[in-house]
């Protein structure tokens, strides 16, 4: 599973309350452009984000039904059903 353009774009998602997701699967996914998710997250939050910062909003922030992303979507359903077929 490869998020498209990165997975930071799910995180935006969660800072932007779950509202317009879809476009950000659509942001760049080239680290120098300005529109790349960890740039629009750093100027979100103040900082240069960290993995725990990332952590700490995907625990306080995300919510997983809410989140309107077909790629993340997908990444979910089958996650789920991977989780599913270990139990079994």
């Amino acid at each position: 599973m490869v998020p498209k353009p990165t997975s930071e774009a799910w995180i935006l998602c969660c800072l932007g309350r779950h509202q317009h997701c879809k476009k950000l699967e659509n942001l760049a996914g080239n680290e120098v452009s300005d529109e790349h998710p960890k740039k629009i997250i750093q100027k979100k939050i103040g900082e240069k984000p960290t993995m725990e910062t990332l952590i700490k909003i995907v625990d306080e922030q995300c919510e997983p039904d809410k989140m309107d992303m077909p790629i993340f979507q997908n990444f979910k359903i089958n996650l789920e059903s991977v989780i599913k077929a270990s139990y079994f």
